[in-house]
């Protein structure tokens, strides 16, 4: 083919008070065009955004890049569900973390979008499962 796709990743974090939380980290991103600064042309770097922007950030870099090459489609990346193998490693995580309570959280996943949204990226809490061990009355705090 005509181009060789080469990635790399790299995440720094700076540090931080104990105050700020992970949301106030912006999850803006830029893609930046090598060739018209630097003369470097088929250089494409994605700079910027958060873990939970990724799918985001390859779609836009896809549709960047296709349109480089003379490709007119839009990407479909946020159509596409998750590989299987993440949904899987997704239900170990929770029965792993609630055991025989498990099987709730799970159901309130396979429903609003919003319950899937993830709050803690360290440990990948969704709402979801804050919403149900909020219910739970041997929860205190």
């Amino acid at each position: 083919g005509c181009c060789e796709l080469l990635r790399g990743f790299a995440v720094i974090f700076r540090r931080r008070s104990n105050s700020q939380d992970s949301r106030s980290i912006s999850r803006d991103f830029v893609i930046i065009d090598h060739e018209r600064n630097e003369g470097l042309k088929g250089l494409i770097s994605l700079v910027g955004g958060k873990l939970t922007t990724y799918r985001l950030m390859a779609e836009k870099t896809g549709d960047y890049i296709g349109k480089l090459l003379g490709i007119d489609r839009k990407s479909k990346t946020s159509e596409i569900p998750l590989t299987p193998a993440l949904a899987v490693e997704e239900k170990n995580r929770i029965a792993r973390r609630y055991t025989v309570r498990a099987p709730k959280i799970e159901e309130r996943l396979k429903g609003v979008t919003e319950e899937k949204q993830v709050l803690c990226e360290c440990e990948g809490v969704t709402v979801a499962e804050v919403k149900e061990v909020a219910r739970w009355k041997d929860t205190h705090n």
